[in-house]
């Protein structure tokens, strides 16, 4: 059922995504954190007249029935050619805490819980689906 709801969210974004046209501020989701049971929600706002971007974003993950995270992340983003659109760097940050269980040979179930911090630097491409690639 989940993966039905993820496939019904994405077209709905996807069709959404080809009647719009570039905006400075955007409230979104990851779709891959969607397709693997996960939630996460994003803000991006454009600024520089498009040559820069920020972002948050935040959510929650079930990896396993043993194991879970919660958490947010942060960005900043350089596009080569301004207007939101192209190539683009990135540079950011995420946080959270996250716990899964754990048996060693022989013992009880145990609970392990720690902070998870994570860098993160991408190269990508961003384009406007009504303009094309």
């Amino acid at each position: 059922m989940k993966l039905f709801k993820s496939m019904i969210l994405t077209l709905i974004l996807i069709s959404g995504a080809f009647a719009q046209g570039i905006k400075t501020n955007t409230i979104g989701t990851d779709l891959g954190a969607l397709l693997f049971g996960g939630i996460a929600l994003e803000y991006k706002k454009l600024i520089n007249d498009g040559k820069n971007e920020i972002g948050l974003g935040g959510g929650m993950f079930n990896m396993s029935d043993d194991a879970a995270w919660n958490g947010g992340w942060a960005w900043y983003r350089i596009y080569k050619d301004g207007n939101g659109e192209g190539v683009f760097y990135t540079v950011g940050c995420g946080v959270g805490p996250v716990s899964w269980d754990y048996t060693p040979n022989g013992g009880a179930k145990e609970t392990v819980e720690e902070t998870l911090i994570w860098p993160q630097a991408t190269i990508g491409k961003r384009w406007n689906m009504s303009r094309g690639p």
